[in-house]
């Protein structure tokens, strides 16, 4: 009798193990069965396609929604978490005003250097504005609107919230910081040595992204010699 059990038992075991195996089989698909070099869909992908390419880019202030201008769209900027604590006050004596203004450490050293060396040329370099935080940007905004401007007014001329270069502590606005900026000498000698120091003009005239020319602004990229390292001059 006992073996008798014994041999229904295994032949349960097995029924059941023959049926757990065509479930399995029954789950993948045909044309997957069919290919020798089948790759498993990453899942975690699928929510990040839609997630860029369907969700419209948009940015809070003082508590309302704007959609961000297909000028911007695709251009958001994320600084780096340590920005704040990597700034540096830039040498009061090329600062309007001799103000406060602050850039990263070694975006500030460069602008030093190459503001020093536009001195010995015969030209004053100044700037009046440097570091922006996101925070600061939303709330340049917020004054605007206030004013009477609208959203899409604003973000014409001046770069929305997340999206400015000055969010990263390594842009400048040197002075006069509007249209007059491209008839000085002062853009001149930016345009024939700014690259010297790592500087570089973002928005040029008839730019490929289609801002507006913005000649007073310029944005400090580390330079690299040939090994790789950065290497400011």
């Amino acid at each position: 009798m006992s073996n008798v059990m014994c041999f229904s038992a295994v032949n349960t075991s097995f029924k059941r193990v023959f049926q757990a195996f065509f479930v399995f089989i029954s789950l993948i698909p045909l044309q997957a069965c069919a290919q020798t070099d089948f790759q498993p869909i990453e899942l975690t992908a699928i929510p990040k396609i839609i997630h860029e390419e369907y969700r419209p880019e948009t940015v809070t202030i003082a508590s309302r929604e704007y959609d961000i201008p297909p000028l911007w769209q695709g251009k958001r900027i994320y600084p780096a978490t340590d920005t704040a604590s990597r700034l540096q006050l830039v040498p009061r004596r090329f600062v309007v005003n001799q103000g406060q203004i602050y850039l990263r450490e070694d975006a500030c050293n460069a602008l030093t250097a190459m503001a020093e060396s536009a001195e010995k040329d015969g030209v004053l370099l100044l700037i009046d504005s440097g570091y922006r935080s996101i925070w600061y940007q939303k709330k340049i905004y917020q004054r605007k609107i206030v004013r009477g401007k609208t959203f899409e007014e604003i973000a014409k001329f001046v770069a929305p919230p997340g999206y400015s270069e000055h969010s990263l502590g390594c842009a400048a606005d040197f002075s006069p910081s509007n249209w007059r900026f491209a008839g000085t000498v002062m853009y001149r000698w930016l345009q024939e040595n700014g690259g010297r120091f790592g500087f570089v003009e973002t928005y040029p005239k008839n730019n490929p992204g289609g801002e507006p020319w913005e000649a007073s602004h310029w944005c400090y990229h580390p330079l690299q010699s040939e090994d790789g390292a950065d290497n400011p001059r």
